[in-house]
């Protein structure tokens, strides 16, 4: 799905403008600093749209880093293909780096989309789970 989003941003850089990306914004909700962060994404030219050849950078490392896990995915995880069972699956840091890196692009390109900053994509495990246990919540009298 992002990989077609880029194609189609590809083929019609011209629909995503530096103007409809920061419109609409509330005056505080994104600060002159991170607006000057998103202008060299944009063509100098006016109207400024994306670049690109940025857009296309984004889908080749996709693409790239995609192929393997995805190739996985389709022909053992889907349809237990007796083929490619001998077949060396991705390693667990080549599909991370493959999530990491959708993540960036999924947030980036929410931000030129839908005019939203978010932060992350997938929620991280709370550290703290442990701290329930390190105060006694059952008072010493009670027991």
């Amino acid at each position: 799905m992002m990989k077609y989003l880029l194609s189609e941003i590809i083929a019609r850089p011209h629909i995503l403008t530096l103007e409809s990306a920061l419109a609409e914004k509330e005056p505080d909700w994104l600060a002159e600093s991170e607006a000057e962060a998103l202008r060299p994404d944009f063509t100098t030219m006016e109207p400024r749209h994306i670049r690109p050849d940025i857009v296309e950078a984004d889908y080749f490392s996709l693409r790239d880093m995609a192929a393997p896990v995805e190739s996985h995915a389709d022909k053992v995880v889907a349809h237990r293909e007796k083929t490619e069972l001998k077949l060396v699956p991705p390693t667990y840091n080549k599909v991370k780096a493959c999530a990491k890196l959708m993540e960036e692009l999924v947030l980036r390109y929410q931000l030129y989309l839908e005019k939203e900053m978010g932060t992350e994509l997938f929620r991280r495990p709370d550290t703290r789970w442990k701290e329930i246990f390190r105060v006694p919540w059952i008072p010493v009298d009670d027991r």
